[in-house]
């Protein structure tokens, strides 16, 4: 943007007013922070909240600086004081609601919500919410004066939905942390229970236990292994979701209730000290918009096994070792070679940390805070 030209943004962060644990609130807040570090000061940012999470703000997005001021989003009446000057807006998730206040940018973070097969045996309560989500997708998009997708893959999603709107969508990566290993705390940090979680050695699966985070198959192929490879179990960290009852059964009926452990959210502390003693990642995903799991797994130096959907390939690269996420036996086969060939393991400790320091969330933001300025040039 040109440095004659201060600019008012206003950023809905209502999807991170939620607990630990939501890719999306990762994004949300490390956007927000390396938006201040590369701005101007005399910038200005409005961190907004729908109505319905304004009470729970203080999850979100923490105080910055001057240059920051919390708003309500919605009803209309409650923006008239503050809303005249905003020169672009962007929701950081799939949503705009009420009227447009500026110009609009909106991030898609992913597009499972168009995969039938995710949502055959699901409750009247998800069909509504995913009834929901297909109605505004569309939508959102063509409102939208430009449309940042967080992979190639999740572009080529949307476009399939809305083709029409393809000249503005920009494709900009999820960053990581890079000070991550600075932040990992030792034993004497971390809950009691994560501590007794992890007293041989394991594998595990990182984020909620919904059905396209293949929780499932993932306990089937684990139960594989372990017949042959006694004394590693598997933990599961993340929100309880569909998934985790059926996998509950599989392990009880393969005898593996002592080797299948469910720790459920934890503090962000606890969820590096698990990465970075974990044997591997397990992410059979089977349609991540991202995958932000598997840069965190690789710059906390654990290998990653990973299934060849979405947006794994486009952020893992050869960074990761693949199997077909439908494939029980195979996922089980990446679990034994990882275990058995010591230099496969330590080759992909390697070029996984390597691969981590491509992705920052400085280069995330200096792309965003480009495209405002593209977008205001267009419009101007």
């Amino acid at each position: 943007m040109s440095s004659g030209y201060a600019v008012r943004i206003a950023l809905d962060c209502t999807s991170s007013a939620v607990p630990l644990g939501h890719g999306v609130k990762v994004y949300v807040q490390e956007v927000v922070s390396a938006l201040a570090e590369i701005a101007r000061s005399e910038d200005r940012f409005d961190i907004c909240y729908e109505t319905h999470k304004w009470h729970s703000r203080h999850k979100g997005v923490g105080e910055i600086d001057g240059r920051f001021r919390r708003r309500r989003l919605w009803p209309t009446l409650a923006q008239s004081a503050w809303t005249a000057d905003v020169d672009v807006f962007h929701a950081l998730d799939s949503r705009l609601a009420g009227p447009k206040l500026a110009p609009e940018i909106v991030t898609f973070h992913d597009m499972y919500p168009f995969d039938d097969s995710l949502w055959m045996q699901s409750s009247a309560s998800a069909q509504e919410y995913r009834a929901k989500r297909l109605e505004r997708y569309a939508s959102v998009a063509r409102r939208a004066d430009a449309v940042i997708c967080v992979s190639q893959s999740t572009r080529s999603r949307l476009l399939g939905v809305v083709p029409d709107v393809e000249s503005g969508v920009t494709v900009i990566y999820h960053g990581v942390d890079q000070s991550i290993p600075e932040k990992t705390p030792d034993e004497s940090h971390v809950l009691p229970s994560t501590l007794s979680a992890v007293r041989r050695p394991y594998f595990l699966h990182l984020g909620s236990m919904w059905q396209v985070r293949n929780l499932e198959r993932t306990v089937q192929a684990f139960s594989l292994f372990a017949a042959g490879v006694p004394g590693v179990d598997l933990l599961a960290v993340g929100k309880e979701d569909t998934s985790l009852e059926p996998a509950m059964r599989i392990a009880a009926r393969e005898g593996l209730a002592d080797r299948f452990k469910v720790l459920g959210v934890v503090p962000e502390a606890d969820k590096l000290f698990l990465l970075s003693r974990a044997e591997a990642l397990l992410y059979f995903h089977l349609d991540a918009g991202f995958g932000l799991p598997v840069l965190e797994a690789m710059i906390c130096g654990a290998p990653v096994l990973a299934g060849r959907r979405g947006a794994l390939p486009e952020v893992a690269g050869d960074a990761a070792l693949y199997a077909d996420p439908d494939d029980a036996d195979a996922m089980a086969a990446a679990m034994y070679r990882i275990m058995t060939d010591k230099a496969e393991k330590e080759r992909l400790v390697g070029i996984g940390r390597q691969r981590a320091r491509i992705f920052t969330w400085e280069k995330t933001a200096r792309e965003t805070y480009e495209l405002y300025g593209k977008v205001l040039a267009a419009l101007a």
